[in-house]
């Protein structure tokens, strides 16, 4: 969690300022037998624009803030703690918040 709160949520927080993303979420669940993970990790783009140019927006966001590289406890590296294990992207049909909503 310390590199997910010193790194990865400041990074984001920094491009809803900016206007790169539009939301971001860190959710904690319970490791099983068919799900080998505890954390999902979700970044919001309001489009198409904005996905494409996350690697480069992104990218100006570290070197600006953490220019010798991320923040990290006791010297580890995130490969020496984390694994991606899956990637997905989506697209919201409908949601309950009425500000977010296309639908009525």
């Amino acid at each position: 969690m310390y590199f997910y709160e010193n790194n990865w949520k400041i990074y984001r927080d920094i491009a809803i300022e900016r206007g790169h993303i539009k939301s971001y979420k860190l959710l904690t669940t319970t490791k099983d037998s068919t799900a080998n993970f505890d954390l999902i990790l979700i970044t919001e783009y309001r489009d198409s624009l904005q996905f494409k140019a996350r690697e480069d927006n992104f990218q100006k966001i570290l070197r600006e803030v953490r220019p010798t590289g991320p923040k990290l406890l006791n010297s580890l590296k995130p490969n020496d703690f984390r694994e991606n294990v899956f990637s997905r992207q989506a697209e919201t049909l409908f949601s309950g918040d009425k500000k977010k909503s296309k639908r009525k």
